[in-house]
């Protein structure tokens, strides 16, 4: 975070990456997101107020081809 006193970080949360904050201050992490996709590389904002990051999503689709 902008004025140093946090951390924000992507980790694993079960089989999925997610995104976490962790104060200087000793006290225990705190997961931020609990999305179905891995979300990781966040980003804060100057301000502070938002955290931009990368979010892949995966999925298996049948697809029927006319030959």
């Amino acid at each position: 975070m902008p004025d140093g006193k946090t951390i924000v970080y992507g980790a694993l949360a079960g089989e999925r990456m997610q995104i976490f904050a962790i104060p200087r201050s000793a006290a225990p992490p705190r997961q931020l997101t609990n999305d179905p996709a891995n979300l990781m590389h966040p980003q804060v904002s100057p301000d502070g107020r938002w955290i931009a990051c990368t979010r892949m999503a995966q999925s298996k689709e049948i697809r029927r081809l006319k030959f």
